[in-house]
Order: structure tokens, then sequence, then C-alpha cells
């Protein structure tokens, strides 16, 4: 009875972080690996030994890799200053209060323009700024959504299997 409740938590925990994937303020990929690891911790490490943990963990590392690439070499690749990157993470910190996807991505190019027109680059840059910003993220959430179901599906096969 016990492994079953540790069990229904450990998915409870990580379908939240397959939502947090694409809902802000939740970590995502990281909550999953969580899940896996409370599983593991609390079954003794029988049924997913340190090999499968160290798997897990580098599909995590990986993830974690390709969200910081998105923010910041998407934004280099386009030539912004500092002013820019540091206008796109507040604005993008501002609109994920909100709780709303789209308030975040707003908050990121109106951020991203404000520290542009600041720097002195012509404002209409930041047009191919925002369709990138939305191509890059669109991307990395792709990535990040099967390394979830990866994940997830592993645990299940070593737990089931």
């Amino acid at each position: 009875m016990f492994e079953v409740i540790i069990l229904l938590i450990s998915v409870v925990v990580m379908i939240i972080g397959l939502l947090g994937i694409v809902i802000p303020n939740l970590p995502g990929v990281v909550l999953i690996w969580t899940g896996v690891f409370f599983y593991a911790a609390l079954n003794k490490f029988e049924s997913l030994d340190k090999n499968f943990l160290l798997f897990i963990t580098s599909l995590v590392i990986f993830a974690i890799l390709v969200d910081y690439a998105e923010t910041i070499w998407g934004k280099k690749r386009l030539n912004h200053g500092m002013r820019g990157i540091v206008g796109a993470v507040l604005g993008g910190i501002v609109g994920s209060v909100s709780g709303e996807i789209t308030m975040m991505i707003i908050g990121t190019i109106v951020g991203a323009s404000f520290g542009l027109i600041i720097s002195g680059r012509d404002p209409a840059f930041t047009v191919e700024t925002a369709d990138y910003k939305i191509i890059l993220y669109t991307g990395s959430t792709i990535i990040k959504i099967a390394i979830g179901v990866t994940i997830i599906e592993s645990f299940f096969v070593k737990v089931f299997v």
C-alpha cells in the first residue's frame, strides 16, 4: 500500500512537471525529475538504479541548457546589446507574474524592445526579434516536452517491466 501511495504522488508530481513545461512559473522538467527521484529514494533505489538516475539527470541538465540557450544565445545571435538582453529578462519576469504564457512572451518582447530603443538600436529591428523569440520559445518547448515524455515513459518502463 505504501508503494502505491509513493507511486501516485510521484506520478502526480511528474504530470504537474509536464504541464509546467508550458505553464509559466512551474519548473517543468525539474519537477518531473523530482517525481522520479522521490519514488527512487522512498523505494530505496530498488527499481531505479544509479545508472538510470544518471541518465534522467543528464536529460534534465540538457533541457535546462536548451532553456538557457533559447534565452541567451538567441538574443546574442540577433546582435542584441546588453540593454536588450536585460530588458528582455526583466520584461519576461514582469510578464510571468500574471501567470499567463502570452503575458510572459509579450513582456519579453516589450522589455527587449525598450532595451533596444534605450541602447539606440533601430526599433524596426524589434519586429524581427519578436518573431525569432517566438520561434526559439516554440522550439525549446518542443524539445523540453520530448525530454519530459521520455523521462516519464522511461520511469514507467523501469517500474513496471
